[in-house]
């Protein structure tokens, strides 16, 4: 096999050279890039709220009929946390709570979906939630990317994703990978 170059490139003019060193700089620093790409990502999260989905597209698991009942104990007509009495257990355990609650589902304060952040950087893209359940043990939204089971191993809340299609293996879905994607060839367009 000859190693004789059949095609040979001189690249010639100033406004070429100056796109190609535009672009070389651009991808030695690509924060611009990661940001968009995290704005992206942030974006498509925020929608979830709104159809109740997971990055793979599956419908989120309603919530626990006993949940506005735990909901109505735990919490006062304006929906500020209290002390529940023993009367409200008893009251809970017979099926006479009031099941009410306010908002739907992942929405019933509106705080979780508030504390979603994204940061970025050069090598970089965090995008997360920073609300933790009371006294900081968890992060309110793993519990949900997960989901909980007792320790038995049975399933206690079921996944109802936000981030990833998987939160195993961290794999985005497709909808989500699509849209990097889109993201990062509009950025290489801009740069010639």
């Amino acid at each position: 096999m000859s190693t004789e170059r059949l095609i040979s490139i001189t690249v010639s003019g100033a406004e070429l050279q100056a796109a190609l060193d535009a672009a070389v700089q651009a991808l030695a620093q690509p924060r611009e890039l990661l940001d968009s790409v995290g704005a992206v990502l942030q974006a498509n999260i925020n929608i979830r709220f709104d159809t109740k989905t997971d990055p793979s597209g599956q419908r989120w698991a309603p919530i626990s009929a006993l949940t506005p009942q735990f909901y109505a104990l735990t919490h006062n007509s304006k929906g500020q946390p209290r002390k529940p009495t023993k009367e409200g257990w008893a009251s809970l355990r017979a099926g006479e709570q009031d099941a009410t609650m306010p908002g739907t589902l992942l929405i019933r304060t509106g705080q979780l979906r508030n504390s979603l952040t994204r940061n970025s950087g050069d090598d970089f893209v965090d995008i997360g939630f920073n609300r933790a359940t009371p006294g900081g043990k968890w992060q309110v939204a793993m519990l949900h990317e997960f989901g909980t089971q007792t320790q038995g191993g049975k399933q206690k809340m079921p996944r109802r994703g936000l981030l990833t299609a998987d939160p195993q293996t961290g794999r985005l879905g497709g909808e989500d990978t699509a849209d990097v994607l889109a993201e990062v060839d509009r950025f290489l367009t801009t740069l010639f």
